[in-house]
């Protein structure tokens, strides 16, 4: 019998192009301020990109506003290669994405996610959807997830228990040289999935 895979995907910026959306909605609502071109950027958190030039108040302000997530384009390849790797025998995709802030901001959040999910991938997409700000506790084999280190979050304690997959990093500006990242797998366009992803699955 053929063994099943866990493979889970981030949405922000890998699955969504939150980068994307965030640089046109601050240039809309902030028109006379700076901003930072995608492949400048150097933080996972725009707030904390070490230029400052997005501070918190109003980062927050912007991907906060109803609409945010549930308007983000597709990151290019990512819809085809969502559909090709749920049909690949031996995998089991889930999304494993997480809210942004905490109580009705958190369930905003997560509501505009699924509404994207079920546009952009239909409603039996629904069925693999997970969001949970402590990914570690996911089970699966593979994580596909631009944060360079998607373990931790907020102030957990360094000894938690190690997530049982392994990091994929899919590239953006902010992660190419984050120490975080060094060694690790990458996932650089959804196009090259097939050539990242089932080498890690066939590995030991």
């Amino acid at each position: 019998q053929r063994r099943v895979h866990g493979v889970l995907l981030d949405m922000d910026s890998v699955v969504c192009d939150f980068e994307g959306q965030f640089l046109k909605q601050w240039r809309a609502s902030h028109p006379d301020l700076p901003w930072i071109l995608l492949e400048e950027r150097t933080a996972f958190y725009v707030d904390s990109d070490r230029r400052g030039t997005y501070d918190t108040a109003r980062s927050h302000q912007i991907i906060t506003t109803p609409g945010f997530y549930r308007s983000m384009e597709p990151i290019a390849g990512a819809v085809d290669a969502l559909r090709e790797m749920a049909a690949e025998p031996g995998i089991e995709v889930k999304i494993c994405a997480a809210s942004f802030g905490r109580g009705d901001v958190a369930q905003q959040c997560e509501a505009e996610k699924r509404e994207w999910v079920k546009e952009w991938l239909g409603e039996a997409w629904l069925e693999r959807f997970i969001c949970t700000k402590d990914k570690k506790s996911v089970p699966g084999a593979l994580l596909v997830d631009g944060r360079p280190d998607p373990t931790r979050h907020g102030r957990d304690p360094a000894d938690v228990p190690p997530p049982a997959w392994r990091h994929v990093v899919f590239t953006q500006p902010y992660n190419r040289s984050a120490a975080e990242c060094e060694g690790k797998p990458r996932l650089d366009h959804w196009l090259s999935w097939r050539d990242v992803v089932l080498p890690l699955l066939r590995a030991p």
